[in-house]
């Protein structure tokens, strides 16, 4: 693989918000791919690039590597020029060891168990509510057509009466 001259940015903004980034592109191609992604992408850069034009964003380089593209080295580098200049734009981190990525990777398979039990609870809580309204119609049809003196319509009721019973029985079994 052929080696490629990375550089380390720092992009300053005329409302003094900050970012700092590596490419391989030139500064100007690199920009215009912030303001170009901003419809797909809600990150911070994108939402203030679209804000100002090049000529208004003062974008500095203040490092440089070469190395091939995947290199490691160059968020390694990223990262630490994100720790000495403290952009304010910036929401991820550039480079994360493999015991940083087993962590975030725990810490987000808990919270996304949490947002399942939470949705199964509603779930779980608006289904058994459902539930007992449609056994409780069924109930007050019965009633309704014994008054009437309808025994057909209450043989009728009684079967859809015994069949959401079913249901209920059925779905707390799972």
């Amino acid at each position: 693989m052929e080696n490629v001259v990375h550089k380390i940015y720092h992009l300053t903004f005329p409302n003094n918000e900050t970012y700092v980034g590596s490419t391989s592109q030139t500064f100007r191609k690199r920009y215009t791919g912030y303001r170009s992604t901003y419809k797909i992408s809600d990150t911070p850069i994108c939402e203030v690039s679209i804000q100002y034009m090049f000529e208004e964003v003062k974008m500095v380089e203040v490092d440089r590597i070469e190395c091939i593209k995947s290199d490691p080295k160059i968020k390694i580098l990223e990262e630490e020029w994100k720790k000495k200049l403290n952009p304010t734009l910036n929401i991820r981190r550039a480079f994360r060891t493999k015991e940083e990525k087993s962590l975030q990777k725990l810490e987000w398979d808990i919270i996304n168990r949490e947002q399942v039990n939470t949705i199964q609870r509603k779930y779980d809580t608006s289904t058994k509510g459902r539930l007992n309204s449609i056994i409780s119609d069924a109930k007050a049809m019965i009633k309704h057509h014994t008054k009437k003196n309808n025994p057909n319509m209450v043989k009728k009721w009684e079967g859809i009466l015994e069949e959401r019973i079913q249901n209920r029985l059925a779905h707390q079994s799972k």
